[in-house]
């Protein structure tokens, strides 16, 4: 029997190259009546996997809404699962013949359990297994928020380790944290990606898996734009998080994140650098916040003192330079704009797009 690349009823329809953003399948299990969810869910996967619920849970409770995303070679599905138990047998692995790797994640429950081959494991959260679909296992989710993504064996031949028992593997260290929050990166940006882009995002995480696993020269060489741009995300939300914080600095980050200077010089090289970005987006939430009517009567000193600036001359300059105008004209200004959009419920929503992206 020829080896099938991938399970095909998983697969979306796409437009080929002309499809400008990846469509998911999307399985809303609350739009089923009880008795039939776990039925109709287990016809989408049963070709690969025997599906099971543990005892104590009712076909009726069974719940899971999932997106399943085509980025090319590699298959992504993100969602929300009852606790369920998924086995894959050796009269499943002589049927379909697949010959894919398996990587998977529950995002915050821990205790997820795995038996590989006669290899036992219990997973903390956020911690990925591998398991090679040529061999049987099982794998024991105590459900919630996860993510999975099916490799093709064929497609990781030049990244992965040779030679190297990948069956109940779990990466570990810091270029497996790097994995994980490219994962969770990606999948919260999915409803935006490209077609382009998704080939991108393959080779991405089959490079961050690679030297997860061993991290060679060569691997890390390979990983490296994947890595920087997974550690620029993490960086950028942290500074969002921490604008109000006083001691937000370049050495504060470098502290936070254990990189070098120069390392956070060149990540935002193309952004005007460090100090420059945290300044911006301390202007787009001071801006926010001084033309949200409910700050109407906070003084403007003291909302760019929250955010950092205590000079108010300083503010006041590096604002102008900014937005092409002062932060009083800026909320005289916003009472009027407010009341010309609200005639049209499109600009109203255009309107509150625009106050959403300054924060």
């Amino acid at each position: 029997m020829n080896q099938r690349s991938a399970p095909q009823d998983w697969f979306g329809s796409h437009d080929g190259e002309s499809a400008r953003v990846v469509s998911p399948i999307t399985f809303d299990a609350s739009l089923l009546a009880p008795r039939e969810r776990f039925e109709l869910w287990k016809e989408r996967t049963a070709t690969s996997y025997e599906l099971l619920l543990p005892s104590g849970v009712a076909q009726g409770d069974f719940r899971s809404r999932t997106h399943l995303w085509n980025l090319g070679p590699h298959l992504l599905t993100a969602g929300d699962y009852t606790p369920m138990i998924s086995k894959r047998s050796a009269r499943l692995v002589r049927a379909d013949q697949f010959n894919h790797l398996h990587l998977r994640m529950n995002l915050k429950r821990p205790g997820a359990r795995v038996d590989a081959d006669g290899k036992r494991l219990i997973l903390a959260a956020c911690e990925p297994v591998l398991t090679d679909m040529t061999r049987p296992s099982t794998f024991d989710s105590p459900g919630g928020p996860g993510i999975v993504v099916l490799l093709p064996r064929d497609a990781l031949a030049d990244v992965l380790p040779g030679g190297m028992d990948l069956h109940g593997v779990v990466p570990r260290g810091a270029s497996a944290h790097l994995l994980v929050s490219h994962l969770v990166n990606v999948s919260e940006r999915l409803a935006e990606l490209t077609v382009e882009e998704a080939r991108g995002v393959a080779v991405a995480t089959a490079s961050l898996l690679a030297v997860s696993l061993r991290a060679t020269p060569e691997a890390l060489e390979r990983a490296r734009p994947a890595i920087e741009d997974t550690l620029m995300q993490q960086v950028c939300k942290w500074i969002d998080a921490s604008l109000r914080d006083p001691a937000l600095s370049v050495s504060t980050i470098c502290r936070r994140f254990k990189v070098s200077r120069s390392t956070l010089y060149r990540l935002f090289e193309t952004r005007g650098g460090v100090a420059n970005y945290i300044k911006e987006r301390r202007l787009k939430r001071i801006y926010a916040a001084i033309v949200a009517p409910e700050h109407a009567a906070r003084q403007l000193v003291g909302v760019a003192e929250e955010f950092g600036f205590a000079n108010a001359s300083h503010f006041s300059r590096s604002f102008r330079q900014h937005f092409g105008h002062s932060p009083s004209e800026a909320r005289a200004q916003a009472p009027i704009a407010s009341r010309l959009l609200s005639a049209s419920s499109d600009a109203r929503a255009y309107y509150d797009l625009l106050r959403a992206q300054q924060r």
